[in-house]
């Protein structure tokens, strides 16, 4: 669906969407969004407000920061009608969120080593731990345990995220990582920690791994961080391979940010941060589906074990 629309086949990307929606039921939010974001790029704002008026009226909803800064939307900011549906759609997501909590997936090698690192992996800006959970399991066949936090942020009611758009909210998600540490350090010592991540997530570790925050980590394990400017994290660079970070970076060769993720890796190898690149051919911004046989290459290389 997303391939469709990048490559200007708008009409074939809402005939899959709507197909989308009647097979697979699972996130309405989510797909109601993209149907109604592909009926505006269509030139059919009647149809975008009715998608979305109709998923109000069941419950769901979205941040406002999807409503507002969407390009496809763009054109309906000023209207009443979509005025009053982005008001609606607030005010519901401000009513879930306080009371939404971080929850955590911990998962650990049998027996547990002493000095066993923990990996914590930051899902991307629109996923859930059933879907992302899979594919950082794994990690404990390699004798690591593993956090997965979900954000006590919501991208709409099906999802979360770490903040709006490209950006994610810098002292919530440091809390919410704080806390899920604290979390699995009642089971487990892990004195050393790895951060991963997917997509926003990705983007987070490796700037958090870069300034140490919200406590130091050794590296980061990430797909697909496209960062569109790097400028603000040139000058963490070097202090960072002094103190011996290293990273591991995947991208499909069909990532639409694939440009920007090999400035990544060209800049912290300039910088002389030990990092290594994998593209994976005829990928587009998804795991592999070798990712679990990747996986421990990784950690390996992180650690410094390879």
């Amino acid at each position: 669906m997303f391939e469709l629309s990048r490559g200007g086949k708008d009409a074939e990307a809402l005939a899959l969407a709507l197909q989308i929606r009647r097979e697979f039921p699972g996130q309405p939010a989510e797909i109601n969004y993209f149907v109604a974001a592909l009926y505006a790029r269509l030139g059919q704002p009647m149809k975008t407000m009715e998608t979305l008026e109709s998923g109000l009226e069941v419950g769901l909803g979205w941040n406002e920061a999807i409503l507002r800064r969407s390009p496809s939307l763009t054109g309906l900011q000023e209207d009443p009608r979509f005025k009053a549906i982005v008001m609606k759609s607030a005010a519901r997501m401000r009513a879930l969120e306080a009371s939404t909590r971080v929850e955590l997936d911990i998962v650990a090698p049998e027996p547990v080593d002493a000095n066993a690192p923990l990996l914590m992996p930051l899902h991307g800006g629109g996923d859930t731990l059933e879907e992302f959970t899979p594919y950082w399991r794994p990690a404990a066949n390699a004798g690591m345990v593993v956090c997965i936090p979900q954000s006590s942020q919501r991208r709409s009611t099906d999802t979360f995220w770490w903040g709006p758009l490209d950006t994610f909210d810098k002292g919530r998600s440091e809390a919410d990582l704080t806390f899920a540490l604290k979390g699995v350090r009642e089971q487990y010592a892990c004195s050393r920690v790895v951060f991963g991540g997917y997509s926003q997530g990705a983007i987070m570790a490796v700037t958090l791994a870069l300034q140490q925050r919200p406590f130091p980590s050794l590296g980061f394990i990430c797909v697909g961080p496209a960062m569109p400017n790097l400028q603000p994290i040139l000058p963490l660079m070097a202090p960072a391979a002094a103190r011996g970070l290293r990273g591991w970076i995947l991208a499909g060769e069909l990532e639409p940010g694939l440009e920007q993720i090999v400035r990544l890796h060209q800049e912290l190898t300039l910088h002389d941060v030990a990092c290594d690149l994998e593209v994976v051919p005829q990928l587009g911004h998804e795991f592999p589906e070798d990712f679990a046989t990747r996986l421990p290459r990784a950690i390996d290389f992180v650690l410094g074990t390879s």
